[in-house]
């Protein structure tokens, strides 16, 4: 046999092996549609069997030319195979499985307290605790063992606690808002004396339906829920609605007797959003999408930045800073037009709400058009050279219990019959200022529209019913 008829049988053998395992892979990953599988797989068997072919006959050009479109099999297979698999080890990582969250605790007490540890607070002390919720015990727990008394509002302890050396148990993110919701509390009057974190699992979603809502929310440094979006979703008449929320709506808070605005419920448990704007609306939530705002930053810039439109120039009141302190950093120019932002600018333009007269509003206009910029710039094909680094920096950018299945489906359906059609509305009312439970302190809330609260029911029943 000759020399290269062997390297051309062994090439073959390779093609067909690489062939047989892209096919298996493509069917595990279930994301791309049949037809577009049958394409594919005729295109490469017929290059196969001419490949074969050429191999038979006795020509040395003939020859080459087989093992020239072996080569280009192997290749084209182990491209195929690199993404896939990576695309695949996204898809089981973010989307299957129980969810795992962690929360930071403080134990705090006076700065003007002598004691500075935990270990040398006396047994059986009296411990204030503020919404611990379903992590109670396991807080009791790791705190030891003290005489333990629940406060309806966090504002008694840091009134009484600059008289009296308190002490009170309290999650990372109550402790932090109360320094920027209530300026009379100054953060240098108080120390945290022992810290420690909870990771709790949550069952995923495992349902797959032809019609589901998503609350999608987008996270500040506090876990506020800054962005609030329902996104209504049917897979039989291709459409999808986005009723975006604002982040002050005052609505009934689901398991309290008091209304509270979107943003501050994240703060009384994860679920009371869910469950507030479900009821709200009278819909069920299916599933919940967080998105941690400050983790675009990462992702933009894998992507090379995306462009930005606005109808008016103005400068950021924010800074270019990863937490809350804008003092720390430069202010962003926004001109009147497209512009290109790097990851650091697309988040302060995200968090930008005080210099438009809309407001809030305007924020969820502009967060959902960055939203959608990141989502075609990954779709223009432009980020494969860099591809599983941009994946990768998606890990940290949500956190969801949608199912594996529902994704995979969803995006399957996009890729056969191209894009659904996308309708949006905007849940407003009218803005004032309202004593806000989280922290008993006046503030700006947005009371509902009733007759607007009417139609965006009425919108998202009509979506949902539609065959």
């Amino acid at each position: 046999m000759k020399k290269r008829n062997i390297v051309s049988f062994v090439l073959l053998f390779i093609a067909i092996f690489s062939f047989v395992m892209i096919l298996f892979y493509l069917n595990k990953l279930n994301l791309i549609p049949i037809k577009y599988c049958y394409m594919f797989a005729f295109a490469e068997f017929f290059i196969i069997i001419v490949a074969l072919l050429f191999n038979k006959i006795n020509k040395a050009f003939v020859n080459y030319l087989g093992i020239f479109f072996a080569i280009i099999i192997i290749v084209l297979n182990s491209f195929g195979f690199y993404y896939i698999k990576h695309f695949d080890k996204f898809l089981d990582s973010g989307f299957t499985g129980d969810l795992i969250r962690s929360n930071t605790y403080y134990l705090v007490t006076s700065k003007k307290n002598n004691i500075d540890v935990i270990e040398d607070v006396a047994a059986n002390s009296l411990v204030y605790y503020y919404n611990l919720g379903s992590s109670k015990d396991l807080a009791f727990e790791k705190t030891g063992k003290y005489n333990y008394q629940q406060l309806e509002e966090l504002k008694s302890f840091f009134v009484d606690s600059l008289e009296v050396d308190n002490y009170l148990l309290v999650e990372k993110n109550n402790y932090n808002i109360i320094f920027e919701e209530v300026p009379e509390y100054k953060r240098e009057d108080f120390k945290i004396i022992y810290e420690f974190n909870i990771e709790t699992s949550v069952k995923r979603n495992e349902e797959v339906k032809d019609v589901y809502n998503i609350l999608l929310t987008g996270k500040d440094f506090g876990n506020l829920n800054d962005f609030n979006m329902i996104v209504t979703v049917n897979t039989n008449s291709r459409k999808v609605l986005l009723t975006s929320i604002s982040r002050d709506y005052f609505i009934p808070a689901e398991g309290y007797n008091f209304n509270e605005t979107v943003s501050l419920m994240s703060l009384l448990g994860e679920d009371v959003p869910r469950k507030s704007i479900g009821n709200y609306f009278d819909i069920n939530i299916d599933y919940v999408v967080n998105i941690y705002t400050y983790n675009i930053v990462e992702i933009v810039d894998q992507i090379g930045g995306i462009e930005f439109c606005s109808d008016r120039s103005f400068y950021t009141t924010h800074a270019k800073v990863l937490d809350f302190d804008d003092s720390k950093g430069k202010k962003v120019y926004v001109r009147k037009g497209c512009q290109h932002l790097n990851g650091i600018e697309t988040l302060t333009v995200a968090r930008e709400r005080l210099a438009y007269e809309r407001a809030d509003r305007q924020r969820q206009e502009n967060c959902k058009q960055i939203m959608l910029n990141i989502l075609r710039k990954i779709a223009s094909g432009s980020t494969l050279l860099n591809y599983t680094s941009v994946l990768d920096s998606f890990s940290g950018l949500y956190e969801t219990d949608m199912n594996r299945t529902v994704v995979t489906t969803l995006i399957r359906d996009m890729i056969s019959d191209g894009e659904y059609k996308i309708e949006d509305q905007l849940a407003d009312g009218y803005n004032t200022m309202g004593i806000r439970q989280q922290n008993k302190y006046p503030g700006y809330v947005t009371y509902p529209n009733a007759d607007l609260t009417k139609s965006i029911k009425a919108k998202i029943k009509e979506v949902m019913e539609e065959k």
